[in-house]
């Protein structure tokens, strides 16, 4: 929500017309019917106005009321006078975006000379309704670094720069209202919270702030912290430097690396190798992600962690897998650097137990996260360090990845190439350059041509299909009912294709 609505928001109901069926909102604000009552309490990103009851209760019954004949909307207000999360709450403005502020957390931006510093002393600082921990918020701290980078990349952004150790956020004075907060009173490096308290570790890309918990636990509760006045925040240039873990010695993503194909690096140096591969290295301080090195078990030629290792390179954290790496990948690890805090790897290749916390049970499917992986030498996650890896070589298949176990082509639902097959990889045509140029997310095995007002995808030798895994993988046809001009299933169905599943938001509404 760039800008949040402000108490000026008013309706008007008509009367004189036949009442009808309504979303329940006859509740008071602030009451706990927060998940049934559209007046309860503001809405949330990603939150769904359909999950409201309908009538006059949680139940929802058969009650009717007057319709809502108009409605005035205002938004990005900074009135003092509104209540929170609303109240004082900056618009994302010009002077934010020139500082590469994704997200203002409410705050206004300013220039500094390492960087920006998001202010508001008159309510504080927030983010999807809550405020932050008054708690480990200092210069340095985890929390704070975090905060830096939901700041500049937004929830669930790509991190293409970390947050130094300068970020420092400062805690409002007294006469500032308290207020509900993220989760952030727990040590650096705590692994049993580290996906519900934002000071655990340093985030990585992809990221979701809406999963830590609010209040003082894991649990949540109702506690409530002095609001955050100011942050400071500062990212590293991307060059080559001498630093601590895990920000020295680290590599940009170069222009060999982008030629090679890689989305990430790891702080390694990127350079092709016979056979059509490359190579990551970085000898002085290993190759690292999301602040943790690997496990230096599990890493020669041909193991699922090496391979896996290679798909996070190449297709970077959450990607889409279109070629699946082959068992000629392996890594070293180095006997120099010292030792670091590691992503778990120390299990047996196809433990199906371990495969959602040890990088080595089995192979990433496409739209995978790392950051569940654990750290340590335990599915329960520990401080165990080990020798840093130095250096991984990848090598990938030359045949897009087919529907076989979990293996996920990439490309919006496309397979690698159109070619005669079963359903549903079979006459399955790949995104193309006109797809991408549409603004097509997922193009359904169908071509892409651009239309007067729009775009239109076909296929007639197999049809259209969509899954989860991908349209080639899980794909299913469409309803042959309620398919025509203006249907609600074509209309959806033009959603899924311009955006993607579950879009965040939704820019443009498809027409009749």
């Amino acid at each position: 929500l760039p800008e949040s609505p402000t108490s000026n928001c008013a309706g008007s109901t008509k009367y004189g017309i036949p009442a009808q069926a309504h979303w329940y909102g006859n509740c008071r604000t602030g009451s706990k019917e927060t998940a049934c009552c559209s007046n309860a309490a503001m809405m949330v990103p990603g939150q769904d106005f359909g999950k409201f009851a309908v009538g006059n209760s949680c139940k929802s019954d058969k009650d009717t009321d007057s319709v809502l004949g108009s409605i005035s909307c205002e938004f990005g207000s900074a009135s003092l006078t509104a209540p929170w999360p609303v109240k004082a709450c900056y618009p994302l403005d010009k002077s934010c975006t020139d500082l590469g502020v994704k997200d203002n957390l409410c705050g206004k931006c300013e220039k500094t000379a390492a960087g920006y510093r998001l202010v508001n002393h008159e309510a504080g600082l927030r983010f999807a309704g809550a405020s932050f921990d008054d708690n480990n918020v200092g210069k340095g701290t985890v929390q704070a670094r975090n905060i830096c980078i939901l700041s500049r990349y937004g929830n669930k952004g790509q991190v293409t720069r970390q947050p130094l150790d300068t970020c420092a956020g400062k805690v409002q004075a007294s006469g500032v209202a308290s207020q509900v907060h993220w989760y952030g009173n727990c040590r650096v490096g705590t692994v049993k919270e580290k996906d519900c308290c934002t000071n655990a570790f340093v985030l990585g890309s992809y990221f979701d702030w809406t999963t830590y918990a609010k209040g003082n636990s894991c649990k949540g509760d109702s506690d409530t912290d002095r609001t955050l006045g100011d942050i400071e925040c500062a990212f590293d240039d991307g060059t080559f430097k001498k630093g601590a873990w895990p920000m020295g010695f680290c590599n940009p993503l170069s222009a060999d690396c982008k030629k090679l194909g890689v989305m990430d690096n790891m702080c390694g140096k990127c350079t092709a190798l016979k056979g059509g591969g490359f190579q990551l290295e970085e000898t002085t301080a290993g190759l690292r992600y999301a602040g943790a090195s690997f496990d230096d078990n599990n890493i020669g030629t041909g193991t699922y962690q090496a391979m896996n290792i290679c798909i996070l390179a190449r297709y970077g954290n959450g990607g889409k897998i279109a070629y699946m790496p082959t068992n000629q990948c392996g890594g070293h690890t180095g006997s120099g650097p010292s030792q670091q805090v590691h992503w778990y790897g120390n299990c047996g290749k196809g433990s199906t137990k371990q495969a959602s916390c040890c990088s080595n049970a089995a192979l990433l499917t496409s739209g995978f996260d790392w950051t569940k992986f654990s750290r340590g030498n335990s599915c329960s996650g520990d401080g165990d360090k080990d020798r840093v890896l130095d250096k991984v070589q990848c090598y990938f298949e030359t045949t897009p990845a087919l529907p076989s176990g979990n293996m996920v082509v990439a490309g919006g639902g496309g397979g690698g190439a159109y070619a005669a097959g079963a359903w549903p990889g079979g006459w399955c045509h790949p995104p193309d350059a006109v797809c991408k140029s549409l603004g097509i997310k997922d193009n359904m095995c169908g071509t892409c041509t651009k239309t007067a007002t729009g775009f239109k995808l076909e296929n007639t030798k197999a049809g259209l299909r969509w899954g989860a895994a991908g349209g080639a993988v899980d794909g299913k046809s469409f309803d042959d009912n309620y398919i025509g001009k203006g249907s609600m299933q074509a209309r959806n169905i033009c959603i899924l294709a311009k955006y993607g599943n579950k879009p965040a938001a939704l820019p443009e509404s498809p027409t009749s």
